[in-house]
């Protein structure tokens, strides 16, 4: 979800409600401002209902800490138990969110994924969280960690996103890189192959480079996009990482 109000500096939100006030009838605006005073009542006790779901959600972190490492130690062929081959891509290919955004050239490079871990932004779940994609060496990737950020801000009661981060790739080579797929141009007799590159699907376009922003600085294209990016987040984060063996098992979609 995003948050309109953020964009805009509090002085010229107060500047726009005191304007409307005074467009309604005089004996209107006290039962509006008496109104607006249970309103600032309501957002405190859900903010501190909310303060105590992360105080609840910081308690149980420890203990998802532990089982997470002792999943990853049966999961990751390092870890010392021979690993299940492919299992977070097979996660990801049983969830109905991510599945379409998986091709086939993504495949043999996910196979390498040996686990997915949740990160909070400055340790304070009210901040946002950070996937990471934690990958084995391969033919793909120069870097082992690929992560993306989801800041969000906590505004009468309610979280919402306003910033994403991703991050940069480094491919192996220009022909490991999967967002990109070669498009011949038309040669005249006689002359050398030339080509340029194109964005294509691929399940890694998730990690593109994203930066915090105003929000009324975007287009709705864009923010679109990043709402549906937020989802996809959302979903690795609240259902693939916590419930991975029944994805993998097929007992969720």
């Amino acid at each position: 979800m995003f948050y309109d109000i953020l964009a805009e500096n509090d002085d010229s939100f107060q500047h726009k409600t005191i304007k409307h006030i005074n467009t309604l009838p005089v004996e209107v605006r006290c039962r509006t401002y008496a109104l607006m005073s249970v309103g600032k009542q309501l957002s405190a006790v859900k903010d501190a209902h909310l303060s105590n779901v992360f105080k609840l959600q910081k308690d149980n972190e420890e203990l998802l800490r532990k089982l997470y490492e002792e999943r990853r130690k049966v999961v990751d062929p390092n870890g010392g138990l021979g690993g299940v081959p492919g299992f977070w891509l097979n996660c990801l290919l049983k969830n109905e969110t991510t599945a379409p955004m998986i091709s086939s050239r993504d495949k043999e490079a996910l196979q390498s994924l040996r686990d997915i871990t949740i990160e909070y932004v400055d340790n304070d779940i009210s901040k946002g969280f950070v996937l990471n994609f934690h990958f084995d060496s391969s033919v793909y990737l120069n870097q082992q960690v690929l992560r993306k950020t989801f800041r969000q801000n906590l505004i009468h009661g309610e979280q919402y996103l306003y910033g994403i981060e991703g991050s940069k790739i480094s491919w192996k080579s220009d022909q490991a890189d999967l967002t990109k797929c070669k498009e011949s141009k038309k040669r005249k007799p006689g002359a050398r192959f030339s080509g340029k590159h194109r964005q294509t699907e691929s399940f890694f376009n998730f990690f593109a480079l994203r930066h915090t922003r105003d929000m009324d600085m975007d287009s709705s294209d864009v923010r679109q996009e990043e709402e549906m990016e937020y989802e996809v987040g959302l979903e690795i984060k609240n259902q693939i990482v916590p419930f991975a063996i029944d994805y993998f098992l097929g007992e969720r979609r």
